[in-house]
């Protein structure tokens, strides 16, 4: 009997701190954004030159010259910017 009663209690802990964890994280979200009422909004000018490019290339063990993978890398890179680097 007295297992049972424990494994209730550990049913009971644990479908409480569920709901618990539920309520807290639907309880801070809301649909619409929430402002102050003195809030003015500020535009920022975006520079468009590039200063620099930054290039990730993955899974490039083992790539063969000839295959369609390193032609698309290499003429990509012929095309890139001086202030280019690769990773």
């Amino acid at each position: 009997m007295g297992k049972k009663n424990r494994f209730y209690k550990q049913v009971s802990y644990t479908t409480m701190l569920a709901l618990l964890a539920t309520v807290v994280f639907f309880s801070c979200a809301t649909h619409t954004a929430q402002r102050g009422k003195n809030i003015t909004t500020n535009t920022v000018k975006i520079n468009s030159d590039v200063v620099h490019s930054f290039y990730l290339f993955g899974d490039t063990h083992g790539l063969e010259k000839n295959s369609n993978q390193y032609q698309a890398i290499e003429n990509e890179l012929k095309k890139a910017p001086k202030n280019s680097s690769i990773f």
